[in-house]
């Protein structure tokens, strides 16, 4: 096996490098030609003022030009809009809700999506890139993403079964940082805000030669958490410091030829865990535990929960060469995290139930290759391959007086260890042939998927789990194929165009488990989509998409803490239609408008047996199979709109500028799990709305120097970020951030 695992790494290594001899010799690096590269810097310079350049078809084109819903946000409109968190994305997509819980994304775009934990070996539905790598463990990847130093950020809605593979059923997230420059630069900045917010964060760029940029950037955040702690005083939770710091390195031989080799380290240490009860009549423990009677929405009352700890580590290089009439590029990542934090599943001060994560994470190799380019003048194509290999890893421990005695004749808890190896390979291509204004493309991915789980438990988990074997094994391979089809007609201002699209998302094991269980089975979607993109002469762009989708065994997360955590299920099938219209203008200088408004309607069409909660005075809380047939999806409000602002203008005093800038989303209600957990129908989020302004003054025209605020949640809306039932123990939930304030002041030279 560990042969098997080696010789799998070694052909995505091997890969890699003969890539890169073969990019880097002479003649490819200096070819010359009318391929994608010179294509991707020729629709940069002709795009109207404003529009973006994306790689949402893996390869550069203009925004308006892509038949996809996409939503992309610039480097410069993250900073203008105050954008400075992951979450903050979703203000500005329609259909989108990203969210977490203890540091596990929750990212949901039109009712696809996470809820709770997605372990290793069962990667979220909606897929991220990093630096064009993809992430295959969900945990903390939020918060390693804190955005500093920005490059673009692309949201792309619904299947991408195509060009972005497996576990892109719901959409992908691409995320980018800033690329060195051939130019020196800098910027330092800081902030001060309410919970003795302090962040610091620096960039400086630098060519060291006509060929070599050095770009390197960082950021450091240290706050007070916004709850507290009612059982041992001055104790908050969702507080702590992380930073990160990223170096890239750029090397250009010549205009066809670029390789970027980026490293990247972050480290998190924040009190994440608290189980906070929002129910105290449903809660077993709580009338004994002697809740204050003046018990608030930002108070919880618990066990001292020690510090979650995050560490990631990502490298990649991104090679891209003109070969004369075709672009090679080569996607090439490493990516280790390592993770640790305890949860007190009783949500009360009585030592009765911690649920332990000693360790969990794993190390991931990426390999990417597409070549694209053109036959005659009418047809585009693209072909490639994609790799993953991937070692997770999960140890849980479970504690406190419930499981004493178990304990007690082994001196240790019981422990159980579960590492899964992924392996994934997948080939796929598109070609696309254009005849006036109209363009038909057809592509298709094959993907082949194996799992490998390996669990080993201690002679306690043995006794506490009725007698599994201390280590077991087992193993589970997917084929797919996933095709698309679009047919567009685009005259310039105008795109008009439909696509259809299939999407799959792989099977794999529930962790943690202390013994080998059935395996988890594929999701499959297929999606229609028609869209209208309209550019709106040089002012902006409105675009509007309407979709229906539908899923069959789709995978839903329930909480299960007493068989360690979370639980992913298969759902029978859901439904999704909906309609989505965004747009962004500048009707004056120094003016910019966006607003977006998005109607959803997703449901479960066949649910016969979710793992749900019920609720009796005489038995408290206790899981129960529910048909939730008509029930809506998880995350997925039927309405969500919002809207944008910056304006840029003169003081009036010896050449002083100012900015102001407003983020405003309303979204309605909706549910964390189907039917809103079960009878009680408590594990819901009521309609709200999220109002984030900032400005700034500077002494000049050139904004070199900023002095600014920033308020978030200004109408100080209590939301929750997640609600969940814990039966037997409790109903709890995570309080949303309250109205954060403070300063902020920059420097770019």
């Amino acid at each position: 096996m560990k042969f098997m695992d080696m010789k799998y790494r070694h052909v995505l290594l091997a890969t890699t490098g003969v890539v890169s001899i073969i990019l880097a010799c002479p003649g490819a690096a200096r070819a010359q030609g009318a391929g994608d590269a010179a294509g991707a810097r020729a629709a940069t310079s002709a795009a109207p003022a404003g529009e973006i350049v994306v790689t949402a078809q893996r390869r550069s084109e203009k925004l308006q030009d892509v038949p996809i819903a996409i939503t992309a946000i610039s480097a410069e409109m993250q900073t203008r809009a105050g954008i400075t968190s992951f979450r903050d994305i979703q203000l500005l997509v329609p259909g989108a809700q990203f969210g977490d819980f203890v540091a596990i994304e929750q990212n949901v775009i039109r009712g696809i999506g996470t809820t709770t934990s997605a372990p290793p070996g069962l990667e979220p539905p909606v897929a991220v890139y990093y630096d064009g790598v993809y992430i295959a463990r969900g945990i903390g990847s939020q918060e390693s993403m804190s955005l500093y130093d920005p490059g673009t950020v692309q949201v792309l809605r619904g299947p991408q079964g195509v060009l972005y593979g497996r576990n892109a059923t719901g959409g992908a997230i691409i995320v980018s940082s800033a690329d060195p420059e051939d130019q020196f630069k800098g910027r330092i900045a800081g902030e001060y805000g309410n919970f003795d917010h302090v962040q610091l964060e620096g960039m400086i760029n630098a060519p060291l030669s006509d060929e070599l940029s050095l770009r390197v950037a960082g950021r450091y955040t240290d706050e007070d958490g916004y709850v507290k702690n009612r059982a041992v005083p001055g104790d908050r939770y969702y507080g702590g410091y992380k930073f990160g710091v990223r170096g890239k390195l750029k090397w250009s031989p010549s205009d066809s030829f670029t390789a970027v080799l980026g490293v990247e380290h972050s480290v998190l240490r924040q009190k994440l865990g608290s189980l906070a009860a929002f129910n105290i009549d449903t809660c077993m423990l709580c009338g004994t535990a002697g809740y204050p009677a003046d018990y608030g929405f930002y108070d919880t009352y618990q066990n001292v929960i020690p510090r979650f700890r995050l560490n990631y580590t990502q490298v990649s290089l991104n090679i891209t060469a003109d070969l004369g009439g075709a672009t090679l590029t080569s996607v090439t990542g490493y990516r280790k995290d390592t993770f640790s934090g305890d949860t007190d599943s009783d949500g009360t001060p009585s030592d009765v139930f911690m649920f332990r994560t000693p360790a969990e994470g794993g190390k991931s190799y990426v390999q990417d290759l597409t070549l694209s380019g053109k036959v005659g003048s009418n047809i585009d194509y693209l072909v490639g391959m994609s790799g993953l290999y991937d070692k997770g890893y999960y140890v849980a421990q479970l504690a406190g007086s419930l499981w004493d005695a178990v304990a007690a004749p082994f001196g240790a808890y019981p422990t159980f260890r579960d590492d899964v190896t992924t392996k994934s390979l997948s080939v796929f291509a598109e070609a696309s042939y254009s005849f006036g204004d109209l363009k038909a493309t057809v592509g298709g991915r094959y993907n082949w998927d194996r799992r490998e789980l390996d669990v080993n438990i201690n002679p306690a988990a043995v006794a506490a789990f009725g007698g599994p074997p201390m280590s077991d094994s087992a193993n589970v391979s997917f084929r797919s194929f996933t095709p698309r089809f679009v047919l567009a007609w685009d005259n310039g201002p105008t795109n008009i165009y439909y696509s259809y699209t299939r999407g799959f998302k792989a099977g794999g094991y529930n962790l943690p488990t202390p013994t080998v269980v059935d395996p988890v089975k594929p999701s499959k979607i297929f999606s229609h989509e028609i869209g209208i993109k309209q550019r709106v002469e040089d002012w902006g762009h409105v675009n509007l998409a309407v979709f229906y989708q539908k899923s069959s065994d789709l995978q839903v997360q329930q909480i299960d803490l007493l068989a360690g955590g979370s639980r992913t299920e298969n759902a029978a099938s859901s439904e999704a239609y909906g309609v989505e219209l965004d747009g962004q203008i500048s009707p004056a200088e120094g003016l910019s408008l966006g607003a977006m408004v998005a109607y959803l309607h997703s449901e479960y069409l066949k649910y016969p047996a979710a793992s749900l909660s019920c609720y009796t005075p005489a038995a408290g809380l206790f899981s129960c199979p529910l048909n939730v047939k008509g029930s809506p999806t998880q995350r997925s409000p039927r309405w969500s709109l919002g809207g944008n602002i910056s304006y840029n203008f003169p003081l009036g005093v010896a050449g002083w500028v100012g900015n102001l800038a407003g983020l405003a989303r309303y979204t309605s209600a909706y549910d964390f799990y189907p039917a809103a957990g079960g009878p009680l129908g408590m594990d819901r989020q009521a309609g709200y709305t999220l109002v984030n302004i900032s400005g700034y003054v500077s002494p000049d025209e050139s904004r070199s120097l900023r002095v600014g605020f920033y308020v978030n949640n200004l109408l100080d809306r209590k939301y929750v970020s997640f609600r969940g039932t814990n039966a037997p123990f409790l109903q709890y939930q995570q309080p949303g951030r309250p109205r954060t304030y403070g300063v902020r002041v920059s420097k770019t030279f």
